[in-house]
């Protein structure tokens, strides 16, 4: 990946009184780091030495530091059994759990918002579905990663809970490389955009009670996904188990 280039406008120190951090350093640094664990350009396990990275980055280690706490709240990033920072993997509970808040919170959020969409965004929410399917039938899965995120997004705006549209987007952070790559090996995409576009057909209809049976199957398929992929990545991967870091 590219070193990013500091330039001055990045000298500005935290308003924390008990931290003096560039505070665009630390923010060059997540982004850094968060856009190379999303890729898997830095697998599950992969450690995260300090020293390397404020090397590579050229910064010092403090924005590096306050970085790897932020994803680590994030949970791409976890403690080794020896205190130091790793990619964070992913447990078989960690999956399951994760998929049923996404599928309880993501009900509530595309129910909420087939009765609150305007004309506007539904066309847009069926828009992007249709880019999905392209992109599915084309491969490209960076552009359908790019267009599911914005198909979350409005659906977030349209259905104005700002707390829970927060809530599931971290939980789904936390699954979504994992999840991703394998919809990408087993010709999952296709399958998914056709449900993104039974979603948003309901939601501009306003017809909530299509809703749920979409979202169940969704979910299911990706929890079949995650659950498959942990299961064959556990033997090369010794921490897949650790459990998680105590605060």
């Amino acid at each position: 990946m590219t070193k990013p280039r500091m330039t001055e406008d990045a000298t500005v120190s935290s308003s924390s009184p008990s931290l003096n951090v560039a505070v665009s350093y630390v923010d060059v640094v997540y982004d850094w780091v968060h856009a190379a664990i999303s890729d898997m350009h830095l697998p599950p396990g992969n450690p995260l030495r300090e020293n390397r990275l404020a090397s590579h980055l050229g910064v010092s280690r403090t924005p590096v530091r306050e970085a790897l706490h932020r994803l680590e709240r994030d949970g791409l990033v976890q403690r080794s059994p020896d205190n130091r920072f790793v990619v964070a993997t992913l447990t078989l509970q960690d999956a399951n759990e994760a998929c049923d808040a996404i599928e309880i919170l993501d009900r509530y959020l595309l129910e909420r918002a087939a009765e609150r969409i305007d004309a506007d965004r539904a066309r847009e929410l069926r828009e992007i579905a249709s880019e999905m399917r392209r992109c599915s039938r084309e491969g490209y899965s960076k552009v359908w990663d790019e267009a599911d995120h914005r198909f979350h997004e409005i659906l977030a705006e349209a259905a104005g809970n700002r707390l829970v549209s927060d809530l599931v987007s971290q939980v789904r952070l936390r699954v979504h490389r994992f999840w991703l790559g394998q919809e990408v090996r087993t010709d999952g995409l296709t399958r998914c955009s056709q449900e993104h576009t039974e979603l948003a057909d309901a939601i501009a209809e306003g017809d909530v009670h299509s809703i749920e049976p979409v979202v169940q199957r969704h979910i299911a398929a990706m929890r079949q996904n995650l659950l498959g992929f942990i299961q064959n990545v556990a033997p090369f991967l010794g921490t897949v188990d650790w459990p998680s870091p105590s605060h």
